[in-house]
């Protein structure tokens, strides 16, 4: 009779082995699970771990990482102290908290924490600016602001609101908002379209598609319209090519980074509709394509894509 074969002093040990006893002798891999721990039913919340408290972004929002607290309005930080703002040939006068103000736009926060008038006044005069857009301003800078809330703004309101964003640099979380109640309200409405005058005021108006990505929206809009427009003739494409010669240029770029650029595994079509954000996207545009975000800071949007699929685009953060 055969000797039975002695067992390896790794397993006598248990190492490498699972801690269920039904399983011995079972192989347990040494890599670790890349999915969270399942939160113990029988332990306080207190008391978990931060492993613990992982959970799968689709299961829990809340557990979502929120914006940067430096980045947020929050009312303890409120102060006692105000600054004015005038506004327009109106000379229409909005007060604000300072501790808020200088916290959404860094060029107000040079403003009034200089040594110049607007330092030692507390008063900033914005002579060419329309009090509409300052008002929707000042309500971004407070903590009840809500994203949906400009939803109810006129696509013009949006534009410009987008433009003093990028004027008086203020955080790109308010870009990001406007960008996104922008496609919203245009998918909404069924209308693809963005008026030539309204492209030539973004033009005009922002310096780059780095840091006003609103440039590449307008772009991939004519791009949709041309290949999905049988209205659209060459004589009013050339036209607004002439008027808006940065427009050109701006279509040609897009086009050739959508079509060697991979998002989520899969090859962005430049047909598909920029209107349009989530859904299923691996295919077409991602939520944050026409954000700006650091490659540490992304919205919510962003980092739930990022942990649902393989591969996300370093471009698109």
């Amino acid at each position: 009779m055969v000797p039975p074969t002695p067992r390896p002093a790794y397993m006598s040990l248990g190492i490498g082995m699972s801690s269920n006893p039904g399983w011995q002798g079972s192989y347990q891999s040494p890599y670790q699970s890349p999915y969270p721990k399942k939160r113990k039913a029988e332990a306080s919340p207190d008391k978990l771990s931060s492993d613990e408290n992982e959970v799968e972004p689709h299961k829990a929002s809340s557990k979502i990482p929120r914006k940067p607290k430096d980045e947020l309005p929050m009312w303890e930080d409120a102060g006692t102290e105000f600054v004015k703002l005038i506004v327009g040939k109106e000379r229409k006068e909005f007060s604000i908290h300072k501790a808020f103000v200088t916290k959404a736009s860094a060029a107000m926060s040079t403003a009034f924490r200089s040594e110049f008038k607007e330092g030692k006044t507390g008063v900033m005069t914005l002579d060419e600016d329309d009090p509409l857009i300052v008002q929707n301003f000042v309500k971004y800078c407070y903590p009840n602001f809500y994203a949906k809330d400009l939803q109810a703004r006129t696509t013009n309101e949006l534009v410009g609101l987008y433009i003093f964003a990028d004027r008086y640099r203020c955080a790109n979380r308010l870009k990001n908002n406007v960008m996104d109640a922008l496609q919203d309200k245009m998918a909404t409405q069924g209308d693809p379209h963005l008026s030539q005058e309204t492209m030539k005021r973004i033009f005009d108006n922002t310096p780059s598609a780095k840091e006003a990505p609103i440039r590449t929206f307008c772009a991939a809009i004519m791009t949709f319209i041309l290949f999905r427009s049988e209205s659209l003739t060459s004589e009013s494409l050339q036209e607004v090519l002439v008027n808006i010669p940065d427009l050109h240029l701006a279509c040609l770029n897009h086009q050739r980074e959508v079509s060697h650029c991979k998002c989520y595994g899969t090859p962005m079509d430049i047909e598909c509709d920029p209107r349009k954000r989530g859904g299923d996207v691996r295919r077409g545009f991602g939520e944050c394509y026409f954000h700006i975000h650091t490659v540490e800071r992304s919205c919510e949007d962003e980092w739930r894509h990022m942990h649902k699929y393989d591969s996300f685009c370093p471009k698109h953060r």
